[in-house]
């Protein structure tokens, strides 16, 4: 009938306006941020910081010549003892859309600084680069004690969504030591990441000369301290600094938060480091 008509118009009326919203009006922003540490001399580490957008938390820009959405970074380190700013420094992300339908997708990349030895304040902000008041701010403490000394040392883990070995794309942002290891700020693996991979970096294999071998032991504890799987390897010293990266398979652990534990060990000197990562299984 007439009524039904009317009120079928208003409802696709309705959706439309609604619609249209979505892009002018974006959902809070979805920004994420983690960080690793990994050698660069006695003095001083490379710490790369992480981040991801998703393009749905930012505003839809339409224009006449392209369509796109902008992030801003800004990255600020205090030193917590002195209080004096070493880096405060933004950056505008951007990224054209050519499909709304690929819109819920994350833009990813990196940064990284070195930064001597001490203890730091950072303040990481992702924005809206059109909405400024569309903001996330993370505070964390960094401590910055060099890898590169007189014994064994493991750098942080790194977790990512992707590593290619032998890569040879090295003007990619995510190149390092022939691996292209694509971040995974978020932490999270389940359904829309079944493995998480990992990178770490060893180093002064040879500061202990009495073996030729040291253990590394990869261990996975879920949120009430159980261990949930654990294999170890041999490591041989031929080299004084070498790369290692693993699999988590994600697919197989239940909803929880686990932490990733790497324990590198010299038997015959009696000496061990760790390193450990936490993620999140949905």
């Amino acid at each position: 009938n007439k009524y039904s008509g009317f009120a079928m118009r208003r409802f696709l009326l309705t959706l439309s306006f609604l619609a249209c919203l979505t892009f002018i009006f974006p959902q809070k922003i979805n920004f994420e941020f983690d960080y690793a540490q990994f050698g660069y001399d006695s003095l001083s580490n490379y710490v790369e910081f992480y981040y991801s957008f998703n393009q749905v938390g930012l505003t839809y820009i339409d224009t006449d010549t392209a369509d796109f959405v902008q992030g801003l970074l800004q990255i600020e380190i205090n030193d917590s003892a002195s209080d004096n700013n070493i880096i405060n420094k933004h950056w505008i992300i951007s990224n054209e859309i050519t499909d709304t339908l690929n819109l819920d997708r994350s833009l990813i990349g990196l940064v990284g600084f070195v930064i001597d030895k001490g203890s730091y304040i950072v303040n990481v902000t992702g924005s809206d680069a059109n909405n400024s008041l569309n903001n996330k701010i993370i505070t964390e403490i960094i401590i910055v004690d060099p890898f590169l000394n007189s014994h064994p040392a493991l750098s942080d883990v790194q977790l990512a969504s992707n590593i290619l070995p032998n890569s040879e794309n090295s003007s990619s942002i995510f190149y390092k030591n022939t691996y292209e290891v694509t971040p995974m700020p978020a932490s999270v693996g389940g359904e829309m990441q079944p493995v998480i991979f990992y990178y770490t970096e060893l180093y002064n294999l040879q500061a202990e000369p009495t073996n030729t071998e040291v253990r590394l032991d990869e261990m996975i504890i879920n949120s009430r301290g159980q261990l949930v799987t654990s294999k170890s390897k041999k490591i041989n010293k031929s080299v004084n600094t070498r790369v290692e990266v693993g699999i988590v398979k994600a697919y197989k652990f239940p909803t929880d938060t686990y932490t990733l534990l790497l324990n590198l060990i010299d038997s015959v000197a009696n000496y061990g480091v760790s390193s450990s990562k936490r993620f999140f299984i949905y």
